[in-house]
């Protein structure tokens, strides 16, 4: 990649881990999983969910299970269960079993080494799109070196899936809005939120109680807000390196990553000032923290030579 005019590529040493910094998903209790195939959500609802153990396969960001619902992340999918161009699928809210936990995905992890950033940045950046189940006893690192057919099949039970959600254009209008506000720090009313999604939700799932859709949607809520935020910071600091000249890598596959160096540091600088004023608030303490943070950093970097 060529290297901006603006900068001098100087060699940097980084690990850049996936659940670094992410303060609150161990109590995370709803996850999402969507699928694009009504097939699959028929059997999915009827026998559960069957994940290989270490599988990027759930995420807690409504906006990323509804893409996936709608089929606009097809290419990725492993099930070969044949659909329509224009099917749309479920959107899952799952309860977490007791005898599993949830941890980033198998292979979310980068490192900067020189000049090049390596292993998987761009899932590294994409944060809690990335997660995964795990049994109590499995060690990632163990889990890692084994083959794909060599990691256990697990199978979540039909009784955890607390809602099975279809996509509307009003639930996809929400969403949307969720999630501009939340990319451009501006401060969400959660409480406002999670009410006007409890209304979405109740047109479909009536046969809930009003404190239990009340609970699932605030959580849904405040988790989306947090996976926007994680992945935006992760996003720009890939960006950054980008433009100063680093080798963006994926598994070895070289990715292109072009941002006007201009728009990116005025991107920067907004995001740094909105944090920082006295009433700057996303909702969430610890997210606040991060925010400031993360983006006095990013825009000391940007003033820095490579």
């Amino acid at each position: 990649m060529e290297q901006s005019e603006n900068f001098e590529l100087v060699n940097k040493s980084e690990q850049l881990i996936s659940s670094e910094g992410d303060e609150t998903l161990a109590d995370v209790e709803y996850f999402l999983h969507g699928t694009n195939s009504l097939l699959d959500a028929q059997k999915i609802q009827q026998e559960g969910l069957s994940v290989r153990e270490g599988r990027a396969t759930v995420s807690t960001d409504l906006a990323h299970s509804l893409s996936w619902a709608m089929g606009k992340n097809r290419k990725y999918s492993e099930s070969d269960t044949p659909r329509t161009d224009n099917e749309v699928g479920k959107i899952f809210v799952i309860k977490k079993p007791a005898d599993l936990r949830i941890d980033y995905g198998l292979f979310t992890d980068a490192a900067i080494n020189g000049t090049e950033v390596t292993g998987f940045p761009i899932k590294y950046a994409s944060g809690r799109k990335q997660l995964a189940f795990y049994r109590y006893d499995t060690a990632k690192e163990e889990l890692a070196r084994k083959t794909k057919d060599e990691r256990a099949q697990l199978t979540i039970p039909a009784g955890q899936i607390e809602l099975a959600i279809t996509p509307t254009k009003v639930l996809a209008e929400y969403v949307e809005n969720l999630s501009i506000k939340t990319k451009m720090f501006e401060a969400v009313d959660i409480n406002k939120s999670a009410n006007e999604l409890v209304d979405l939700l109740r047109l479909q799932h009536a046969n809930n109680t009003s404190d239990e859709l009340s609970l699932i949607s605030r959580q849904l809520v405040i988790t989306t807000i947090e996976s926007i935020v994680i992945s935006k910071l992760r996003n720009l600091y890939l960006d950054i390196l980008a433009s100063k000249g680093f080798g963006i890598y994926e598994n070895g596959q070289q990715q292109v990553r072009t941002r006007d160096i201009n728009s990116l540091k005025d991107e920067v600088a907004e995001l740094y000032r909105q944090s920082h004023e006295d009433d700057f608030d996303l909702g969430i303490d610890w997210l606040n923290g991060l925010a400031k943070s993360k983006t006095e950093f990013l825009n000391i970097e940007l003033s820095l030579p490579g």
